[in-house]
C-alpha cells in the first residue's frame, strides 16, 4: 500500500499484483512486440470475461482501452519503481529499456529468483544492475523506501570462451561466503556479465549453473540472487531455470523520447521537436539497411544524442553543426573497402544544412 501515492482499493491491488507477475513470468520472456501484443489481448480478453475493469491511475493523461490498458498500466508501475529509484546517473533517458530492466530485475533480485536479461548492446542491461545497486542500499539508501528493502551486494563474473566451471564455483562460493558473514539485511547479487560467451566456450562451464539455480528440496530458490546479461539467448535448459527477459529493438517512438530526454531534459536551449523525430527515423531506417550488420547500433545513437546535447547547450556553435559534427563522430569508422557515405548520409539526407553542404564533403572522403 505504501508503493503508490494515491490510495487503491484492495481489488485494484490484486489486479496489479497479478498483472505484474503475469509479466514477469510470461510476457517479458516473448521476445518480439508483435507476439507480446497478442499476449495483452489475452489478457485484456480473460478480464473482460470475468468482469474486471482497470480505472484511471496516477499519471496517465487519457483513457486507455484493451491491450493500451493493460500496457499503460505496466509501464506506469515501472515509472513508479525508476521514479524510487533516486541515484541515477546524468544524461540518462528512462526508455523503455531501462524501466523493464530495473522492474524485473528489482522483483528478482529482492526474491532471488534468477533472472536472464537478453538483449543487444545498447539495451540499459548494464546500466539498470547499476542503478538498483546504487540505489538499494538498506538503512542507507537514499531513498525512504528503498530503506526497508536489503542492501544489494554485488559480485560480479566476466564470461567469456575461455570461462570454467571451476571459476564459476567460485564465484558463487564468494558470494556464499560474503552472505554467511553478514546480517540477514543483505543480498548478495552474483552478477554473471556476458554469460552467452560461456556457452560459447569449448570446456561447457555453464552445466554447474543447474545445480546452483535450483538447489532442490527443501529449497524453492538460491540463497542469492543471480542476474546473468547476454547480447543473445542461451540455451532452454539454462533460461527455464530463472526468468528471462528478452528486449526487442525499440520503437521509432521510444527513440525519440530517448533522444528528448537527453538533448532537451533540464535544459535551457531548445530543441526543435521536428529534428528529434528526423533523427529517430533516421536511425531506424539507417540500422535496418547499414552494409555490416550491427556495425552501429544503441550505443552509438545514444551517444550521439549526448554529443547533440553537449554541444548545443554549449552554445558554441550552431545546431546544424552540432548534429553534423555528431553524426560524423559516432557513424563514421567503418573500415576500409566499405564506403562511408552510405553509413552517414541517411542520418543527415533529411538536415537541409547538412544536404546543402553534401558538396563539401570530398574533403572528409565522405562523397560517393
Amino acid at each position: 500500500h505504501t508503493f503508490y501515492a494515491e490510495k487503491l482499493r484492495t481489488d485494484q491491488i490484486q489486479l496489479r499484483s497479478v498483472l505484474n507477475a503475469l509479466f514477469i513470468c510470461y510476457d517479458c520472456r516473448l521476445p518480439s512486440r508483435d507476439l507480446r501484443e497478442k499476449y495483452r489481448d489475452s489478457i485484456d480478453s480473460e478480464m473482460s470475461n470475468t468482469g474486471l475493469r482497470i480505472r484511471q491511475v496516477e499519471g496517465w493523461t487519457r483513457i486507455y482501452k484493451g491491450r493500451d490498458a493493460v500496457t499503460a498500466l505496466l509501464k506506469n508501475e515501472m515509472k513508479l519503481y525508476l521514479a524510487r529509484m533516486e541515484e541515477v546517473p546524468p544524461m540518462v533517458a528512462p526508455n523503455e529499456a531501462l524501466l523493464e530492466n530495473v522492474f524485473v530485475m528489482t522483483v528478482c533480485i529482492l526474491n532471488r529468483i534468477p533472472v536472464f536479461v537478453i538483449g543487444k548492446p545498447g539495451n540499459s542491461k548494464s546500466l539498470a544492475l547499476k542503478v538498483i545497486n546504487q540505489n538499494l542500499q538498506g538503512p542507507s539508501s537514499a531513498s525512504p523506501f528503498w530503506r526497508t528493502q536489503p542492501q544489494v551486494y554485488v559480485i560480479s563474473y566476466q564470461g567469456s570462451a575461455v570461462s570454467t566451471s571451476e571459476g564459476i564455483l567460485k564465484v558463487f562460493e564468494r558470494a556464499r561466503n560474503y552472505r554467511m558473514s553478514n546480517p540477514e539485511g543483505v543480498r548478495v547479487v552474483v552478477h554473471f556479465d556476458e554469460i552467452g560467451l560461456a556457452e560459447a566456450s569449448p570446456n561447457n562451464p555453464l552445466k554447474v549453473l543447474h545445480s546452483l539455480l535450483e538447489p532442490g528440496y527443501p529449497k524453492d530458490r538460491p540463497d542469492e540472487a543471480v542476474v546473468g546479461l547476454s547480447n543473445f539467448p542461451l540455451d532452454a535448459a539454462k533460461m527455464n531455470r530463472g526468468i528471462a527477459l528478452f528486449r526487442p529493438a525499440p520503437t521509432k517512438r521510444d527513440l525519440k523520447e530517448t533522444l528528448e530526454a537527453i538533448v532537451c531534459g533540464g535544459r535551457f536551449r531548445k530543441f526543435p521537436k521536428r529534428l528529434l523525430e528526423v533523427l529517430a527515423e533516421a536511425y531506424e531506417d539507417y540500422y535496418d539497411k547499414q552494409e555490416i550488420k550491427d556495425f552501429h547500433g544503441l550505443r552509438d545513437f545514444y551517444a550521439l544524442a549526448k554529443s547533440i546535447s553537449k554541444q548545443w547547450h554549449a552554445g558554441k556553435k550552431s545546431l546544424d553543426k552540432c548534429i553534423f559534427d555528431a553524426i560524423c563522430r559516432n557513424f563514421g569508422g567503418l573500415p576500409a573497402g566499405i564506403k562511408s557515405s552510405p553509413s552517414i548520409r541517411p542520418l543527415y539526407a533529411q538536415n537541409r544544412f547538412l544536404r546543402d553542404q553534401w558538396h563539401r564533403f570530398k574533403e572528409f572522403g565522405l562523397h560517393d
